[in-house]
């Protein structure tokens, strides 16, 4: 399993041609495009968590039952940097800088100094999408403009430029006219907040996040801890946050420059600090205003990632998430045992998220002390419970399966009541092999597709065109193997039945354990 982290070094600038087994459908016309980190050492230098590598970009071109490759590195000013210096010369989420060795110790401190507070803009989480411009993105105030047809690196963004923000979360959203949806933090004077932001799509796509506004803020409940997140859900007239218990420590942060600290060091899991509760945030819209802000939504502490989806239901809005029970998950991707023999001890040991269903009454008598079920939509095991000015929730789960990473038909039920939803599980322990998942919400039925020696990535859902079944569609995963005589490959699956429908080998050629991506059609 170690090969699964392990770093890739040749890039594919041209596109590869792929052996086709199994029949594409003529539909499925365009680019599936996948980020994550790639590269993990530099020169002697390594990097010390999954998070940290150089992001690496990859492109998946399907059309007319061909199916090309190509890969390259994001051109970061971080990654350039190191090229230059042969080292890790600026600090990531769970590594510090390594000080030049061939400067003396007076200039190796003044120049260690300068690396470990300079920010990285190795943007090797996600791709968002806004007007026909493609972007990189990560937990920081930078992106990168890609040209999508070579994957050339063409412009960096600094969020801060535009928007009143210091971090945003990797993760975005789009709204029925192309406006992209992001959340972010505001450090500075007094309590942080947490900001939600939209971004129109521009007359001939121009202008990019420079239209960007600010469209409602949250003050943190805890001035010095506010709370860590990666994903948030939207609807139609709302956002739905969570403020969890994995919380960031100020005063490291405020401190790191002196002692040398990086963000995974600044980040901890502490539900005593919440009172071991997750707090729901839920914001107007239109107005900006948080919903029942003087009786909020909390539920026994948990962590969340990812968001499924959320929708309005009959007055009360249903937020579907993948939980954990507990968040001590951040530090268990370190690369040294990730790359050994002990990499699989490390994946199996990870905790376990599961899909789970919230539902917030929105329209609540905030003087009512009754402890009666507030949910009240027909066949739900959700229940919200007025408690001495709180709405303690508690959720329906939706599938006894372990998955993460969740993708649903994202241009048709985003936002909106939904039928099906699908997920990856990553253990591999006996009898639990990692699995693409289907799971109707309606019947509570799952399907599964899974293969010996093989971890998919984050499946992505296509919908067929012109089509009225929500599950009508294909499922794209990028599959990393790890037995000694398999080859990486691109699978196609029927999302309706999680059957194979072609898997596509380009001899060897390895994939990197990538994190998410898009699919673009036409591209």
């Amino acid at each position: 399993m170690k090969r699964l982290y392990q770093s890739v070094r040749e890039e594919y600038p041209t596109p590869t041609p792929g052996n086709v087994t199994g029949t594409i459908p003529d539909w499925l016309d365009g680019s599936l495009y996948r980020n994550g980190p790639g590269l993990f050492e530099v020169g002697t230098t390594k990097y010390n968590h999954w998070f940290d590598g150089m992001a690496v970009l990859q492109r998946f071109h399907v059309t007319k039952q061909e199916v090309t490759y190509q890969r390259r590195f994001l051109q970061s000013e971080t990654y350039k940097k190191n090229m230059a210096a042969k080292r890790i010369a600026v600090t990531e989420f769970a590594t510090t800088a390594f000080p030049d060795p061939c400067k003396g110790s007076i200039a190796r401190a003044v120049s260690f100094v300068t690396e470990t507070a300079e920010p990285t803009d190795n943007t090797n989480v996600n791709i968002h999408i806004l007007g026909g411009e493609m972007y990189t993105s990560s937990e920081s105030n930078m992106l990168h403009r890609l040209n999508p047809q070579t994957l050339e690196t063409q412009a960096r963004v600094v969020l801060t430029d535009h928007i009143p923000i210091n971090m945003a979360a990797a993760h975005a959203h789009r709204d029925w006219g192309g406006a992209l949806h992001s959340i972010g933090y505001q450090f500075g004077k007094g309590r942080p907040k947490y900001c939600l932001i939209r971004t129109p799509v521009a007359a001939n796509d121009e202008g990019g996040y420079s239209k960007s506004r600010l469209v409602a803020s949250v003050m943190a409940e805890h001035s010095m801890h506010p709370s860590y997140f990666h994903s948030f859900g939207m609807t139609e007239n709302y956002y739905v946050f969570v403020e969890q218990p994995m919380v960031i420590n100020v005063w490291k942060i405020l401190a790191a420059m002196v002692k040398k600290h990086h963000m995974l060091q600044c980040i901890q899991w502490n539900p005593e600090h919440t009172g071991n509760l997750t707090r729901f945030h839920v914001i107007d819209k239109r107005t900006g205003n948080e919903v029942n802000a003087e009786c909020p939504y909390v539920a026994d502490a948990f962590l969340v990632l990812h968001h499924i989806n959320a929708f309005e239901d009959q007055g009360q809005l249903v937020v579907d998430v993948c939980g954990f029970h507990v968040g001590d998950i951040l530090d268990k991707f370190d690369m040294e045992r990730l790359s050994s023999d002990k990499a699989e001890e490390v994946i199996n040991n990870l905790p376990r998220p599961h899909p789970w269903r919230y539902v917030l009454p929105l329209e609540v008598d905030t003087n009512s002390e009754s402890e009666s079920n507030l949910v009240t939509l027909p066949d739900s095991e959700a229940t919200a419970v007025m408690k001495k000015k709180k709405i303690f929730c508690t959720y329906q789960p939706l599938s006894t399966e372990s998955m993460d990473l969740p993708v649903i038909n994202y241009s048709v039920v985003n936002g909106r009541k939904y039928r099906y939803m699908y997920g990856t599980g990553l253990q591999a322990a006996p009898g639990n092999q990692p699995t693409i998942f289907k799971v109707d919400i309606n019947e509570k039925t799952t399907l599964k597709w899974c293969e010996d020696g093989c971890f998919p990535s984050e499946a992505i859902f296509v919908p067929r065109p012109s089509t009225s079944r929500e599950d009508d569609g294909m499922l794209l995963s990028v599959v990393g193997t790890v037995g000694e005589d398999q080859e990486d490959f691109l699978l196609i699956l029927d999302a309706g039945t999680l059957q194979e429908v072609a898997r596509v080998v380009f001899p060897g050629i390895r994939f990197p354990k990538d994190q998410h991506g898009v699919f673009l059609d036409g591209q």
